[in-house]
């Protein structure tokens, strides 16, 4: 499984779909990253699938990646019915980021160290050294690991990820929306080793 982003994506529907509580669609491709708040990539493939089944009419949360054409994450709450949903690991190494390094700061959110020269963020424009990531496509980055924030980060090359920007002078969130694009992206551990081996050591951190 790491493989990729160490999540799972959704292999088959039934014919009748899985429809969140909202009318939100779970679909072939979507990538699941959370299920009810727990990150896939600390589960075994038997634990993924025991969590996703359950007592008939009871729900569960997921947080996806979806697939085409914006790669967007999102959370949907979907009620259990017959079985329905068939995940398999995710095995893509081809995802894209969008040029920048990330370290942990002192109060539970990342910093961006870098800004990688040619990059899309470079390109874009909006993102700084010292700027405080809090927010990737809505979703707070509080207290998440590098392996979570890692498959926030990463999606497909040419969909749009938005970054929520803390700006303190003006005491409020700021939006930048940046094409995935770049294959280098990592958020870095204090010591400065690479996303990869940050996930083996980062609890003590989260």
């Amino acid at each position: 499984r790491e493989e990729g982003s160490g999540g799972y994506r959704v292999q088959r529907v039934s014919m009748q779909g899985v429809a969140g509580v909202d009318e939100r669609r779970v679909e072939v491709g979507d990538s699941v990253l959370e299920i009810d708040g727990k990150e896939v990539a600390e589960l075994s493939y038997p634990e993924v699938v025991s969590r996703l089944n359950g007592v008939l009419g009871t729900s569960v949360t997921l947080l996806l990646r979806k697939g085409e054409p914006d790669g967007r994450c999102m959370s949907i709450e979907v009620v259990r019915s017959k079985p329905a949903l068939v995940v398999e690991p995710l095995m893509d190494a081809s995802l894209a980021g969008v040029g920048i390094t990330l370290k942990r700061d002192g109060e539970g959110y990342f910093f961006v160290k870098r800004v990688v020269e040619g990059s899309p963020a470079q390109r874009v424009g909006g993102v700084e050294v010292g700027d405080s990531v809090r927010e990737i496509d809505g979703f707070s980055l509080f207290r998440k690991s590098y392996q979570n924030l890692q498959q926030l980060l990463l999606g497909r090359e040419n969909s749009i990820v938005t970054l929520g920007l803390w700006d303190g002078d003006a005491g409020k969130m700021r939006q930048v929306e940046i094409p995935r694009g770049w294959s280098e992206d990592r958020a870095e551990s204090d010591s400065g080793g690479s996303d990869q081996e940050q996930a083996q050591t980062d609890d003590d951190l989260v």
